[in-house]
């Protein structure tokens, strides 16, 4: 048995899910192989994580999934984690940081609800350093979020739980240690199908024919390529200077730059910094990040620091980086979003 928490994401709108017309559906709870796909999920991995917890985004939801889990798996020990109203970010994140707050000192697994045909066999198998993550990654510089293991003392820090932030990410794009293994890598080096990572996103997948697969008793898993920053020195006030100055280029040098750029943010929002100074080094900040991220072929993250730039700085709305967030999302595939 693995000694991690195995978490399973189920907090979200599924709003991709949801048909033109209808009530709403919770694609946590649709029928896959004659059970709700989150009995399915639990079922699955239980032999291997002796600890599993759910994320939800309501005491509601909570109710329903506890009596539905019960009555297909009594004997398993669950832990409902509700997204706590201490914590401040929204989506997805709000779900990963209220679970760190819950399962403290713990390196957790996480999973998201979609995710059927997923081999935890596989998953179990990530190693992870205490400061850090590990991710899978495409050869195109796709990563998974949300099937990320976070180590035991992996956490976003303190001066940062009040920002308004959302994407699943922030932990990797703040984290001292990165360790990422290549999906495709890993499909080739065991001859199995790459449709042990794909999730159902709107309706019609769930009929999808889904290729079957072997899988070998002793699975070879690839060695991970690792990125490794300094301390990060903005953790729980701990060798902070009180010039904002000093702290960013501290930032900088150890090459945190999204910290930098948070730390910033966050220094705005204290009226600390006025706007001009913030643009400036916001700017700074994130261009920095898009070239680190370019640098290690980590596409997503490098498309998420340009996306943050234009959004924030409509004036870096150039033909330049506009170009740019096309071709990395061709790159990895990306689709418009869409709904049945």
């Amino acid at each position: 048995m693995s000694d991690r928490v195995l978490t399973i994401l189920a907090g979200g709108s599924s709003r991709r899910f949801q048909s033109k017309e209808g009530q709403w559906s919770d694609k946590a709870l649709m029928d896959y192989n004659d059970k709700p796909l989150l009995v399915h999920l639990i079922e699955e991995c239980r032999g291997i994580y002796d600890e599993i917890g759910i994320s939800l985004n309501s005491k509601a939801r909570k109710k329903t999934y506890s009596k539905i889990i019960k009555s297909y798996v009594s004997s398993t020990s669950i832990e409902y984690i509700v997204d706590s109203t201490k914590v401040t970010f929204e989506g997805v994140l709000k779900g990963i940081q209220s679970t760190m707050n819950y399962f403290m000192n713990k390196e957790i697994q996480f999973v998201p609800s979609d995710r059927p045909h997923l081999l935890f066999k596989i998953s179990d198998m990530l190693e992870v350093k205490p400061n850090g993550v590990s991710v899978f990654k495409y050869s195109d510089g796709m990563i998974e979020p949300l099937l990320a293991l976070y180590g035991s003392n992996s956490r976003i820090p303190s001066q940062f739980l009040n920002l308004p932030l959302s994407r699943a990410d922030v932990p990797i794009r703040l984290a001292q240690s990165i360790q990422t293994y290549n999906i495709d890598e890993l499909i080739e080096k065991n001859a199995l199908s790459l449709s042990i990572f794909a999730n159902i996103n709107v309706q019609v997948d769930v009929n999808e024919e889904i290729a079957k697969h072997d899988i070998p008793a002793n699975l070879d898993m690839p060695s991970p390529d690792t990125i490794v920053r300094k301390v990060i020195p903005i953790l729980d006030n701990q060798n902070i200077s009180e010039d904002i100055f000093d702290s960013f280029s501290i930032l900088m040098e150890k090459e945190h730059f999204y910290a930098a750029y948070l730390w910033v943010l966050s220094s705005l929002n204290n009226k600390q910094i006025d706007s001009k100074l913030f643009k400036e080094l916001g700017k700074e900040a994130l261009l920095k990040e898009k070239d680190y991220w370019k640098n290690n072929d980590i596409s997503l993250l490098e498309l998420h620091a340009l996306q943050d730039l234009v959004f924030i700085f409509p004036e870096e709305q150039t033909k330049e980086n506009m170009r740019s967030m096309i071709q990395l999302k061709e790159k990895m595939k990306i689709k418009p979003r869409r709904v049945n």
